[in-house]
């Protein structure tokens, strides 16, 4: 009897014992999946920010390219003002030279 109760309880732990590994290997495994689960997640992350960079920084550069188009445009504008001021200077000058030389004024063609 004792060597049955002997028996029995060697059983019972081996049975327990396999539990034990069972559950630990059920564990790992899912640890594992997690932490698989977890590095998709964060890649998938990591692609969203670096698009989301991306687009930003194109649309910047964009931005900047606009500015930049219209201020090139202004700085035209001003210098088309400034030829044409000083082509009206110029011709006033010459009218004053023309005047100076000859004593009336004349226009220049």
């Amino acid at each position: 009897m004792a060597g049955e109760m002997l028996e029995t309880v060697r059983k019972a732990e081996e049975a327990a014992e396999r539990t034990v590994q069972t559950a630990r290997a059920e564990g790992e495994k899912i640890l594992a999946e997690a932490r698989a689960d977890a590095c998709r997640k964060i890649e998938a992350a990591r692609a969203e920010a670096e698009q989301r960079i991306r687009e930003r920084e194109a649309q910047a550069e964009a931005e900047a390219e606009q500015k930049i188009r219209a201020m090139n445009r202004k700085t035209e504008r001003r210098l088309e003002e400034i030829r044409a001021y000083a082509e009206k200077r110029k011709e006033e000058a010459a009218g004053l030279i023309l005047e100076e030389l000859f004593g009336t004024e004349k226009e220049i063609p």
